[in-house]
């Protein structure tokens, strides 16, 4: 399949899952740090945020040392990692932190690919700060 009726075979399958999701997904693009458990920080994007989870788009290489759900030999559940992103809330940076754990993978272009994370836990004033953008982002302009 050419690169173009992928990326548009992509865009109706998301377009169908956007309607059977709980919660509305705000797409954000930008910089964020995910850290599994190893410790060690990988600089990944965040393409997306909802109140249960995260797209996140990273180089082929981040993708090899961590897994997913269900995929590979470890099976069971998918790598657990810490995510650190910053939003724009009215205006003024707003430092987000939580857990989360794998759950899928895809390839979006040449060694590039999307990783979905399942929010576990939210830190601190991270869960306030998240509804808070998700409400602001949702009203019309």
């Amino acid at each position: 399949m050419e690169q173009a009726d992928y990326s548009e075979a992509q865009r109706g399958i998301e377009r169908m899952l956007e309607k059977n999701r709980r919660y509305p997904r705000i797409a954000v693009n930008c910089p964020a740090e995910m850290i599994p458990d190893n410790g060690e920080v990988m600089r990944v994007t965040c393409y997306d945020i909802s109140s249960d989870g995260v797209q996140i788009h990273c180089p082929e290489a981040v993708t090899e040392t961590v897994y997913v759900a269900g995929l590979g030999k470890q099976g069971g559940t998918g790598t657990r990692v810490h995510l650190r992103l910053s939003l724009t809330l009215n205006g003024e940076p707003a430092d987000i932190k939580m857990m989360g754990r794998l759950v899928w993978k895809r390839k979006i272009g040449e060694g590039q690919f999307a990783l979905g994370v399942q929010i576990t836990d939210i830190m601190g004033g991270s869960a306030v700060r998240l509804e808070r953008f998700i409400e602001e982002s949702m009203r019309p302009p």
